[in-house]
């Protein structure tokens, strides 16, 4: 009955239009990102074929956009997530759910796995990118694995915490901008080591952002130093 509860769940996200605005801009805007950090990495792969054990494609281009692809990706979650249960609560249609021979236990696993069902399917469009890479170069597909699982968790979290918002009002609205709080972390994060590399005072990294960076840069920050300019310093 959960996997019932989850196909259907799944099936009518991808009848609204909204899921399909969300999965075309975000592939619009990560493979804008993709092509950029492809593009950097040409740029500097002459002077990295002089340096002894320098980063390769996994560090330069995958583990930025898969740092990227985080920020972007915890803020459409609560776009979807939103409607899950406050949706059922505002058109009183959640009674019929509960009139349903199925515990509350299987309704809230059934509609999580459906929605974390269209995240998986949106992570696999994603994966797509680094791995077209294979066709002209070596990849290192123990950090491009750990990549991929960094994102799965965090989307798992975060659609999680989407779930329970969504159960707390019955206006989806309120949901989103509950859910939101946690990806505005992570945003400050990003704006704050920018700021920081302009002097100004630095916005902590949150714990989930610093796993899934280190994770995916592997050995990254201890080669970064040779592709600097003289004088420039890289941001910790």
């Amino acid at each position: 009955m959960i996997m019932t509860i989850a196909g259907r769940e799944l099936r009518s996200l991808f009848l609204s239009p909204l899921a399909w605005a969300i999965l075309a801009t975000v592939q619009f805007i990560i493979a804008y990102l993709f092509l950029s950090q492809v593009d950097a990495y040409l740029m500097v792969q002459p002077r990295l074929a002089a340096i002894e054990g320098a980063p390769g494609v996994a560090d330069l281009v995958i583990a930025p956009l898969f740092g990227n692809a985080a920020i972007i990706l915890l803020l459409i979650t609560p776009m979807i997530t939103m409607r899950v249960l406050s949706e059922e609560r505002r058109n009183r249609t959640i009674s019929l759910l509960f009139s349903a021979p199925v515990s509350m236990t299987e309704i809230i696993l059934g509609k999580y796995l459906g929605v974390l069902g269209f995240f998986l399917v949106l992570l696999a469009m994603i994966a797509l990118m680094p791995l077209s890479l294979l066709a002209g170069t070596e990849l290192d597909l123990g950090k491009l694995a750990t990549g991929l699982l960094g994102l799965t968790l965090l989307l798992a979290a975060f659609s999680a915490i989407g779930l329970f918002k969504s159960a707390l009002t019955d206006q989806p609205t309120i949901a989103a901008i509950s859910t939101l709080r946690p990806a505005a972390v992570a945003v400050d994060h990003r704006l704050g080591r920018q700021q920081r590399g302009a002097g100004q005072r630095p916005v902590r990294l949150p714990l989930h952002a610093a796993a899934l960076r280190d994770a995916a840069e592997g050995t990254a920050e201890q080669h970064r130093h040779h592709l600097l300019p003289a004088g420039d310093h890289p941001v910790p």
